[in-house]
């Protein structure tokens, strides 16, 4: 569970990750750090993510229903805010603070991968009742 306390990664030569369950991230040097909480579990109102690049990125990815506010400066790098903004009423808070030095850190809104899959289903039985409809077209 997440909630209101520290979620960090300093992203330096390997990669690292840390997923919505609150599994730590591991440190690299010159790399990228992901984030993928679309499924966390929200213990609380609010959970601050401190993000630091250094020569590196990070990629923050939350779902559709979270509010989003950006802290974070950046120097010779940047801070996207491209998804900033309120989610669903009554939605956890993720504040994302943080220092990007010749790096940034973007924040995505994706589906959950539920919804995402259901989406796909939803594209594939529409494509095959197409299909199916131009079959008895023919015939």
């Amino acid at each position: 569970m997440l909630g209101r306390g520290y979620l960090g990664a300093m992203a330096t030569l390997r990669d690292a990750a840390a997923l919505g369950d609150g599994t730590p991230a591991r440190a690299s040097l010159a790399g990228g750090a992901d984030f993928d909480l679309r499924e966390a579990r929200w213990a609380g109102a609010e959970c601050v993510l401190t993000v630091n690049a250094f020569m590196g990125g990070a990629t923050i990815v939350v779902g559709p229903d979270v509010d989003v506010v950006m802290e974070g400066i950046g120097i010779m790098g940047g801070f996207d805010d491209n998804a900033t903004g309120p989610g669903s009423p009554g939605a956890p808070v993720i504040i994302i603070d943080g220092f990007a030095f010749w790096g940034g850190v973007d924040v995505k809104r994706r589906p959950t991968k539920a919804e995402a899959e259901r989406r796909r289903l939803e594209r594939k039985q529409l494509k095959a009742e197409e299909k199916a409809a131009r079959r008895q077209l023919e015939d």
